[in-house]
């Protein structure tokens, strides 16, 4: 999945918003063990926010 700033692309298409959808079901249904593995496999990245 590729973030993008708003002035790089002006809006996505039906298709990319239906996948968006669908990728996102799946990410809120996975349980902590599948998240873990997923992360420590590479599949997924942790992404941390410090504050700047």
């Amino acid at each position: 999945m590729y973030g993008f700033s708003k002035g790089e692309q002006a809006n996505i298409d039906r298709d990319e918003l239906v996948y968006l959808q669908e990728t996102a079901k799946r990410l809120l249904n996975l349980n902590d063990d599948e998240l873990n593995t997923a992360v420590t496999l590479g599949e997924l990245l942790e992404l941390q926010d410090y504050g700047n």
